[in-house]
């Protein structure tokens, strides 16, 4: 069997972010070194600026400041000080091979060789840029949070690679003492579930909006100032979902105004759904009867009915946000058929719980088809980058396609984890118990088959994209495939949304 070059590797390795043809790999080779690092050798030392992009390619590289561990970085992350090499500034810290690595070095000056001049490196250096930040972004966030909790999340996120660490690494990562990591490392009650354990979006960018900090503050304010009534459960319940972490990684980029506005539109559903779990199944249709004349302008023009004083707040809610932004007729029409899918959804739901049979089952997920939460904010996508889309509108039956087979992927993933929210509970209409009781199959075997059916969605999302380029290659460059990667991401940040945040939120030491 023919032994890979190190270049061959490199390409497999970055095959899974963006395919370039392996002709241009070769036309790059001498601006790329490749190094052997023993363990606990230095890659970088601290006090120097970070000149060079260091991808890992084999073995588990590290951070450290003031000798301590900060971060791990293993195959297919670049090991380096991201802010260092983009302000030009000396690093306080020092990159270290943990275990013996193979890295990939390319110099800043060979980077602005390659970069400007050839589009599919560029694609592929952002998009390696944007799983290197996701991954320090993991660090930043479990900062604070307590110790069994971040240790979960460190384990599940680094998986075969705890065990390439010492307790000594690990407790720093954590910032405890070597003694209670010890006594956490080896609970028995600290075990990561299967389902849990494969990253199902590899490969998607994930990136997050420069102004969370505006678009937390806005989502905030307008929960408070148009309120839906909750109990203190379900109020706490919807202080933990964190709404701002998942909309800042839907909409990474562009109009913070308009992502905000997006973001009220998924808190404002997202509120009635907890509210309405949170009423006696036997009363919930008595409510639903009036909260959804409320929320749907269409049906309350058909039914012509007055709004008590309890429905106004819903009302204005949904009357602001078809006024705030300015739509388009398009963009009115968009949202109108939105909310009315969201309530055709929730009618038939609300209507046929408990589920209990084969055929409720389809005809449910038929309904998750027609709506879903990751439909929602795959097409408000149209209305945040409308100019974008605009300018794609001859190409828009791709575009549909290719949003739905993202729709699918986000459904899927959403009904894989949350068997596992903490945040949620036990989710009354979670595709996985359902199945499991309705079809008498073990939960382990519907997660199997869920996941089965991601892959398949994903190979044939993959083989659209693919032909749509090859019979138009120049279509690259006239922002496709950045409004792809805006659809790919939000794959990326639902998943991420769930491992992160619902997965997590609960448990305390």
């Amino acid at each position: 069997m023919k032994k890979l070059s190190d270049l061959e590797k490199l390409k497999d390795l970055l095959d899974d972010f963006y395919k370039v043809d392996m002709e241009h790999y070769e036309s790059i080779e001498h601006r790329v070194k490749f190094f052997t690092y023993r363990k606990n050798e230095v890659i970088r030392k601290k006090g120097r600026e970070e000149n060079e992009v260091n991808f890992i390619m084999e073995g588990l590289a590290g951070i450290t400041l003031n000798n301590r561990l900060r971060r791990v970085y293993p195959p297919q992350y670049f090991a380096m000080d991201l802010a260092s090499f983009e302000k030009q500034l000396d690093s306080n810290h020092e990159v270290v091979a943990l275990q013996p690595c193979r890295v990939a070095c390319c110099s800043r000056d060979n980077l602005e060789m390659i970069l400007p001049n050839m589009e599919g490196f560029r694609i592929l250096y952002e998009r390696v840029v944007a799983h290197t930040e996701s991954w320090e972004r993991f660090w930043t966030e479990i900062d604070g949070l307590p110790y069994r909790s971040a240790w979960r999340m460190v384990r599940e996120k680094l998986r075969g690679e705890v065990g390439k660490l010492t307790q000594k690494q690990l407790a720093q990562l954590l910032d405890i003492s070597i003694r209670t990591m010890a006594r956490i490392g080896t609970d028995p009650g600290e075990r990561t579930s299967d389902r849990t354990s494969m990253v199902l979006h590899k490969g998607f960018p994930l990136r997050d909006h420069r102004e969370r900090e505006f678009i937390k503050g806005s989502l905030d304010a307008w929960r408070t100032y148009f309120f839906v009534p909750l109990n203190t459960e379900a109020a706490r319940t919807l202080g933990e979902m964190k709404m701002d972490f998942l909309v800042g990684r839907l909409y990474p980029l562009g109009n913070e105004e308009r992502v905000a506005w997006a973001g009220r539109v998924i808190s404002l559903l997202t509120a009635i759904d907890v509210f309405m779990y949170q009423v006696p199944l036997r009363e919930r249709s008595k409510y639903w009867k009036e909260v959804k004349t409320w929320i749907d302008p269409g049906l309350r023009t058909r039914t012509q009915s007055d709004v008590p004083v309890r429905g106004q707040a819903y009302v204005t809610a949904v009357k602001d946000l078809f006024n705030e932004i300015s739509m388009d007729a398009e963009g009115v029409e968009l949202l109108s058929a939105l909310i009315g899918d969201y309530v055709g959804g929730r009618d038939w739901q609300f209507i046929h719980y408990p589920i209990e049979t084969e055929s409720q089952i389809r005809e449910y997920e038929r309904q998750r088809q027609r709506f879903s939460e990751g439909k929602l904010c795959m097409q408000l996508l149209k209305i945040v980058y409308r100019e974008q889309w605009r300018e794609l509108r001859p190409h828009q039956g791709f575009l549909e396609a290719y949003m739905e087979m993202g729709s699918n992927l986000v459904r899927l993933s959403n009904e894989i984890l949350a068997v596992d929210t903490v945040v949620f509970g036990n989710l009354p209409h979670n595709l996985v118990p359902l199945k499991s009781r309705a079809e008498r199959k073990d939960s382990k075997r519907v997660v199997r088959e869920l996941m089965e059916a991601y892959g398949e969605e994903r190979e044939l999302m993959n083989a659209l994209k693919e032909k749509f380029f090859a019979e138009r290659p120049n279509e690259a460059r006239n922002g496709m495939s950045a409004f792809l990667e805006l659809m790919e991401g939000q794959v990326a940040a639902w998943e991420t949304w769930y491992r992160t945040i619902l997965m997590h939120a609960r448990k305390t030491n």
